[in-house]
């Protein structure tokens, strides 16, 4: 019986589980090891969910900062040190109120720029008023009466 041969010339080996052929160097074809892993999921669950707790518990602040880390490069392009370097030309304070910590990464909803970075309750008005000046000089007008 001949044997399929792989991209490089490598013959492929057969699961040992079914025997199918493989593709790669997995002892084990991807459904047997699909299988496999639903199978050791179910009967561990309770022990892999209570490591999981447990490591989140330990390392809560890591993985924080790694969320955060991936929302700031997925929305707005920035790595985890173009925004330090924002917080810090800011010395960690609001770009408008200039009181408040900066926590908020503000910017413009046409380009996708982004302005700097805000506390909420800045960055929230901002939103509110649908990042448009005008719309900001009348509530100005309007607040100095």
């Amino acid at each position: 019986m001949s044997r399929p041969v792989g991209s490089k010339n490598k013959v492929i080996k057969p699961c040992k589980k079914c025997g199918e052929f493989n593709r790669g160097k997995r002892s084990n074809c991807r459904s047997c090891k699909r299988d496999y892993d639903k199978k050791y999921r179910t009967s561990n669950s309770l022990v892999l969910k209570q490591g999981k707790q447990l490591d989140y518990k330990n390392n809560k602040d890591v993985y924080k900062s790694r969320a955060m880390n991936r929302h700031f490069e997925s929305a707005y392009g920035l790595t985890s040190q173009q925004v330090q370097d924002l917080k810090d030309k800011q010395k960690g304070l609001c770009a408008l109120c200039e009181t408040r910590q900066a926590i908020s990464v503000d910017h413009c909803h046409r380009t996708g720029k982004v302005r700097g970075i805000l506390c909420r309750q800045c960055n929230t008005g901002i939103g509110q008023l649908d990042d448009d000046p005008k719309l900001l000089e009348k509530a100005v007008e309007y607040l100095t009466c």
